[in-house]
């Protein structure tokens, strides 16, 4: 009886190693690894640009004969160089993405043409020192690129003269400065920017910038009022830069 009991006991033994041995054991838990997080174009930016600025072939009238009546001076085509900082704010809605930009740049926009009729003496000048745009921006993005167009308010110093700088006898003592200033416009244009990290992207644009023409007035040294009109002022602007998106 006592050998049964003992040869039952061991046997009971045997079985409850076996079974512990099949129970899966408890190991060190896996690593986690979180998800890299999605990119958005959502957010503020700053940034810098730079570019060119062509300009289209201006001119001005003379409408009441001052040299010779309804002459049109020409300017000529110009290109310029235009640099400058723009910041902005982009909602992204699945992939489409708005937004609003605003940018100042500095413009070296100079043009001088001589009067025909009065070589020695009349001339035509066009300058601009800064180009400033506030526009609306609405594009698709693919990723972590984005294809926009956008439009706007568009600002400058832009001023069309025609000036006459001789005082002496010879010439009539006809010493007179009339200036037309167009400072404000629009702005239409597209763009392509790709984000290269989640803070950083880089963009190539197209503006296109119209300003209209206005009516100068001078009184000349002999007496008499004379007016001369600028013809709309365009300037087609192609630039790159890069943002920073915080």
């Amino acid at each position: 009886m006592k050998k049964l009991l003992l040869i039952s006991t061991a046997l009971a033994a045997m079985t409850a190693s076996a079974v512990a041995a099949d129970l899966p054991r408890r190991g060190a838990p896996a690593p986690y690894l979180a998800a890299a997080p999605l990119f958005t174009w959502t957010g503020f930016y700053v940034g810098l640009n730079a570019g060119a600025a062509f300009g289209n072939s201006s001119s001005m009238t003379d409408l009441n004969g001052y040299n010779l009546l309804n002459e049109v001076t020409g300017l000529g085509s110009k290109t310029s160089f235009t640099g400058g900082a723009q910041a902005g704010f982009n909602y992204q809605i699945n992939s489409f993405v708005v937004g609003v930009e605003g940018d100042i740049n500095y413009l070296d926009h100079k043009q001088t043409a001589l009067v025909a009729s009065a070589p020695l003496d009349s001339f035509v000048r066009a300058r601009g020192s800064y180009l400033a745009t506030v526009r609306a921006r609405a594009g698709v993005a693919f990723d972590r690129a984005l294809i926009y167009v956008t439009g706007g308010f568009a600002f400058s110093d832009l001023k069309t003269s025609y000036i006459d700088n001789c005082d002496v006898g010879l010439c009539g003592f006809d010493l007179i400065s009339a200036s037309a200033k167009t400072n404000t416009g629009y702005a239409l244009g597209a763009g392509l920017e790709y984000a290269f990290t989640n803070n950083w992207t880089a963009k190539a644009e197209y503006l296109y910038t119209h300003f209209d023409g206005k009516t100068a007035t001078a009184v000349s040294g002999l007496g008499g009022t004379f007016s001369f009109r600028a013809k709309d002022t365009t300037l087609n602007v192609v630039r790159v830069g890069v943002n920073y998106k915080f």
